[in-house]
């Protein structure tokens, strides 16, 4: 029960600290890409492209999988290689 008090921020213990804020304001752009994907909106996509009956929608739509796939691949291998303590330091040069 205490744990739960401590989680809550009712045992005087503050609910942000000065660390989780900056991790929101430094990765704010991902967590709203995290929360828009944890919805099921990606369904709700396909039908409506499939309702359009149109043929260049069809082609978008089958290969936007593809495409989110590559970019979200690509987009890893950046952070990888700017972060401070990467496994490619030595890529660079």
């Amino acid at each position: 029960l205490d744990y739960l008090g401590v989680m809550l921020g009712l045992r005087g213990q503050a609910i942000f600290s000065t660390q989780a804020l900056y991790y929101i304001i430094e990765y704010k752009v991902e967590f709203i890409i995290a929360i828009v994907a944890s919805m099921p909106i990606y369904p709700i996509l396909l039908v409506k492209l499939e309702n359009m009956k149109n043929k260049a929608l069809g082609i978008i739509s089958r290969y936007f999988r593809y495409f989110a796939l590559v970019a979200l691949f690509g987009t890893c291998i950046m952070y990888l290689i700017n972060s401070t303590f990467n496994p490619f330091i030595y890529f660079r040069f």
